[in-house]
C-alpha cells in the first residue's frame, strides 16, 4: 500500500510505474502458482489490479485475476470432495452450504474477470481465439457459481458474433438449454 500511494508522487521522470510494479506482481503471482500457494498468488495479483484504474487494468492481470480464482473455487470444491464429510455417499458427496457459497463467490469473480478479459482481447484484431476462449470460460465459471443468467449472457455473447456452422454451436447451445432449466424455465429450455 505504501507503494501505492507514493507512486503518484514520483514526478514525471519515474523509474517505476503502475505498469512495472505489475509486471512485477504478475512474475511473483506466476511464482506462487508453481510453488502451489494459490491463495499467495491470488494476493500478489489483486494487488495488481489496485494498481490501474478500473478501464485501465492490463488483460494479463486480468486473465490472472479470472484462472486464479477459477482455480480457488475448483481447489475449493476438490478439498470438500475429500474430505470425510464429504464421503458420504461416493457418487454425489454432500457439501457444506458455506463451502458451497465460498466455491460461488470465486467462480462468480471468475467470470466477471473472464468477462473484462474478453472485452479487452474483442479490442484487439489478432486475439479472436482468445476472445472466444475467455468468452467461453466466463460463460462456464457464471454457470458453475450459480449465476445462470450471466451465462447465458455470454453464451449468447459467443453465439451471436459465430457463424452457424461453428463447431462450438451444439455446446454452446446445450449449455443455455441447461441454464434454462437450472432457472426452472422448462420452456426456454426446450427451445
Amino acid at each position: 500500500q505504501l507503494l501505492q500511494e507514493l507512486l503518484p508522487k514520483g514526478g514525471p521522470r519515474r523509474d517505476v510505474d503502475a505498469g512495472r510494479v505489475g509486471q512485477s506482481l504478475c512474475d511473483r503471482h506466476d511464482a506462487a502458482l508453481a510453488l502451489g500457494k494459490l491463495d499467495r498468488a491470488l494476493n500478489y495479483i489483486t494487488i495488481a489490479e489496485q494498481f490501474f484504474g478500473p478501464d485501465q487494468v492490463p488483460a494479463e492481470v486480468l486473465f490472472r485475476l479470472a484462472s486464479t480464482h477459477r482455480q480457488v473455487a475448483d481447489d475449493v470444491l476438490s478439498k470438500a470432495r475429500a474430505s470425510p464429510e464429504g464421503s458420504n455417499n461416493a457418487a454425489t458427496p454432500a457439501i457444506e452450504a458455506s463451502v458451497r457459497v465460498q466455491a460461488n463467490d470465486h467462480f462468480q469473480r471468475a467470470g466477471a474477470y473472464y468477462a473484462r478479459h474478453a472485452n479487452a482481447q474483442g479490442s484487439t484484431p489478432h486475439s479472436e481465439s482468445d476472445w472466444m476462449t475467455s468468452l467461453c470460460l466466463s460463460a462456464d465459471s457464471y454457470g458453475r457459481g450459480g449465476r445462470q443468467d450471466l451465462a447465458i449472457e455470454q453464451f449468447r455473447k459467443y453465439l451471436d458474433s459465430r457463424a452457424v456452422d461453428d463447431p462450438r454451436r451444439p455446446e454452446t447451445l446445450f449449455r443455455i438449454a441447461r441454464s434454462f432449466h437450472a432457472l426452472l424455465k422448462y420452456e426456454r429450455a426446450v427451445l
